[in-house]
């Protein structure tokens, strides 16, 4: 700023040009503020009170024509400092144009008077500090920049443009492109340096809603906020974003449209390496999301990844988490109806991943992929893959697991609702090839329980195709009551056996059979091997000359009907499989599944009791006359030994029982 110093008389003045005001460029300047200090000849400042000062402009250095006089006026001094506003009313204006330079001249007091001072380009710029408010820079310049600024400083954090609002819903930085078409940008910002901020935005307040930038555009193709990091090196950042507030957005993206395939944010890698959308919540405790989305659309998706390469290990969407409650990606869907996604995900690549979730931490309940639904429709998904490819080895949902603890999944499924036909996991194929579940494992490929009765099952367990405490059973409807079904059991044993029957007659009192010759390709034919025969009427004795697993030869004694007909059963052991054990340690609690269900259903269908095999057994003794209940003491000795299952005595069982354990335990 231009300092004048001069000593007449016994005062001493320092008057110093500190703003101005204009209504553009094209305008001519009103106002001029003026500051200034006046001192004696001593350098103490003047007494306080009113003095006389006039400020009057001339073209030349000397002599000259006077272009404006403000006349005297009446100026309050406080500690020798001043303040005047030259061509405020009622002061004549200042309507010069500032084409040529001028000079001004001050007179204190009546006869103190300054040499007058060369006000150059003041006229324009003032020499001032900053802008006063509203002013408004507006011009046509073709390639090159309406408002610039350049802060030359290599070091420390410098400021090419800072702007600041105070307002509770003003804007520190505005930037708008009005145009309608064309690749636009409300603001552009580029920075060269490996740790620099193209645009770099702050929300300092720690409570609110709050945005460090807000940007918007109303072109077609458009970019409300396009950010470039230009550097080939270094971890840059197209747009940085953070907030230290407990409820703001480091980038906050918004699709109001509540129709159409819109994006509250879209992000895009050409890197063979890249990632579209990186998100990170570095907290190493409570609920964090690396990345969360939401959309209220009916068709809309919260989080929507595209890997567009078509080959490489690409991810739609990637997350991660290093909290022991965190989610590496979380997505929910808000609307209440119609097929929604809290995360939608696909890739088009032979080794790519729709979505891909992944957890470093070896222990704690963890998810790489956590998905939730409040849609009541019967095929919305917490989570839902899909693969549209009609080749190769693909999956809708791929989930896997490092971790050694007991609960570890790659794939986990609950379904929370106390009531209503619910699932964990449902699963299908449309393919005339295809396979609803598909599990393998190196102890058991599915473990299946019922917690209220306790009844499970593992299927492709050891040597077993189905191990577990429950009884085999089929199901049919009942052929002459629409309301009921047939549920048969069964029949098992010490061994794993197999049998072939059938019918036949002797002929001159000899019959020689040739049995299935299937039964000899599973059948032990060394040991095990037994026969049964029913003869088809009275008076005859049959015996068995010779048995193997592909012939039986069958007599009649001597002296009977030597051409009668007879039925035969041959039951042998299933080879490989003679030395199962049949006792085993135990490795869980195995009790007689509950049999509340059934006593319930008695309870309420007391005329189907007639038809289980204790109520028969009876019903056969009464027929044989003998009318005293049945003793069953001791199979209720027995059974008490081994226990039936009550929850409210035994408590969780199976996996349930595991983990309560290891909660216990880890606490």
């Amino acid at each position: 700023m231009p300092a004048v110093r001069l000593i007449s008389h016994p005062i001493l003045f320092i008057l110093i040009i500190t703003s101005f005001s204009s209504l553009s460029l094209a305008d001519i300047p009103k106002i001029i503020s003026y500051q200034g200090k006046v001192m004696d000849s001593g350098g103490t400042p003047v007494a306080d009170g009113n003095y006389t000062m006039r400020f009057r402009i001339y073209d030349a250095s000397s002599g000259g024509n006077l272009e404006w006089d403000s006349g005297d006026r009446s100026v309050q001094v406080t500690n020798g400092l001043f303040e005047i506003l030259l061509g405020e009313d009622p002061q004549p204006s200042i309507n010069l144009t500032f084409a040529e330079s001028y000079w001004l001249l001050v007179t204190f007091a009546g006869d103190n008077q300054l040499p007058r001072q060369r006000l150059g380009s003041v006229g324009y710029a003032f020499m001032a500090s900053g802008m006063v408010p509203g002013t408004e820079i507006e011009g046509w310049v073709n390639g090159g920049f309406a408002l610039k600024g350049t802060n030359t400083s290599t070091i420390g954090s410098s400021v090419g443009i800072y702007a600041e609002s105070y307002s509770n819903a003003g804007q520190g930085v505005y930037g708008a492109a009005s145009s309608t078409n064309g690749t636009t940008f409300g603001v552009y910002g580029i920075s060269a340096s490996t740790s620099g901020r193209g645009v770099y935005g702050e929300a300092s307040s720690t409570t609110g809603i709050t945005m460090g930038g807000y940007f918007k555009n109303a072109s077609s193709s458009g970019t409300a906020v396009y950010g470039e990091a230009t550097s080939a090196t270094g971890t840059t950042y197209g747009v940085n974003g953070y907030t230290n507030s407990t409820s703001g957005r480091g980038v906050y993206g918004r699709a109001d449209r509540s129709t159409g395939e819109n994006y509250g944010g879209y992000f895009l890698s050409n890197s063979s390496n890249g990632t579209g959308v990186y998100g990170e919540a570095t907290a190493l405790s409570g609920t964090t999301f690396g990345v969360r989305g939401e959309s209220s659309s009916s068709g809309g998706t919260g989080v929507r990844g595209d890997a567009t390469a078509t080959s490489g290990t690409t991810y739609g969407v990637r997350g991660s988490h290093a909290s022991t409650s965190g989610a590496g990606v979380y997505g929910s869907t808000s609307a209440s109806s119609g097929t929604t996604y809290g995360v939608y995900g696909w890739s088009t690549s032979s080794a790519g991943r729709g979505v891909y979730g992944a957890v470093s931490t070896t222990y704690g309940y963890t998810y790489g992929v956590y998905g939730e639904t409040n849609s009541s429709y019967f095929e919305s998904s917490g989570v839902c893959g899909h693969t549209t490819t009609s080749t190769g080895t693909s999956s809708g949902v791929f989930g896997s697991t490092n971790s050694s603890t007991t609960f570890a999944t790659g794939v986990r499924g609950a379904a929370t609702a106390s009531t209503g036909q619910t699932f964990g996991g449902y699963f299908w194929s449309e393919s005339d090839n295809g396979r609803g579940i598909m599990a393998e494992g190196n102890f058991t490929g599915g473990n299946f329980e019922d917690r209220n009765s306790s009844a499970y099952g593992r299927v492709g367990y050891s040597t077993y195709k189905l191990f577990g405490s429950g009884s085999d059973n089929f199901v049919q409807n009942h052929p002459y009551d629409d309301g009921l079904v047939v549920a048969y059991s069964a029949l098992e044993g010490n061994e794993v056996g197999t049998y072939t029957r059938g019918t036949a007659r002797l002929e001159n009192g000899k019959a020689r059979i040739n049995l299935d010759e299937t039964f000899a390709f599973v059948t032990n034919p060394d040991i095990g091997l037994t026969v049964h025969l029913t003869p088809r009427g009275m008076g005859s004795i049959l015996f068995v000359e010779s048995l193997t697993t592909s012939e039986l030869i069958v007599r009649s004694m001597e002296g009977f009907p030597s051409d009668i007909e007879f039925d035969y059963i041959i039951y042998g052991l299933r080879i490989g499989f003679e030395e199962v054990s049949i006792v085993q340690e135990k490795d869980r609690e195995t009790y007689i599944p509950s049999m509340k269900d059934h006593r319930d259903l008695f309870a309420r269908r007391p005329d189907l009791r007639r038809y289980n095999s204790l109520e028969r057994f009876k019903e056969m003794r009464i027929s044989k006359g003998i009318l005293e209940p049945v003793d069953l003491s001791a199979s209720r000795m027995l059974r008490d030994a081994i226990k039936e299952y009550d929850p409210s005595i035994h408590g969780p069982v199976g996996i349930e029982a595991i983990r309560k354990s290891s909660e216990i335990h880890s606490e």
